[in-house]
């Protein structure tokens, strides 16, 4: 699936005022299919005093993309998250002096 997050920072003279003024999220475990990294493991029971332990031993898969759906997604809620990150925070877009997004 895919997800979007926005925090909104300031920076502070003190450690004290230090934090994080305002943050929202939103993911999408439905769209699975759409981004994805598999796993590839192989479960193996070992002997152990009591209940049998279970221990794996893999690596991922490459990475999956419908590039498509993961656009749409992110255009519908990047923008979603940020107001409310902005408003959480209670500043405007425009005290805003830099916008990173991945």
């Amino acid at each position: 699936g895919d997800g979007a997050g926005a925090m909104v920072l300031e920076t502070s003279p003190s450690e004290e005022e230090a934090g994080v003024l305002g943050f929202s999220g939103h993911s999408n475990g439905k769209g699975y299919e759409d981004l994805n990294c598999g796993y590839k493991g192989e479960a193996r029971p070992i002997a152990t005093p009591g209940e049998a332990t279970t221990l794996s031993s893999a690596t991922y898969d490459k990475m999956t993309m419908n590039g498509k759906e993961v656009y749409k997604f992110a255009t519908r809620e990047v923008p979603t998250v940020l107001k409310e990150a902005l408003e959480i925070a209670e500043i405007e877009v425009e005290d805003v002096d830099w916008l990173v997004l991945h």
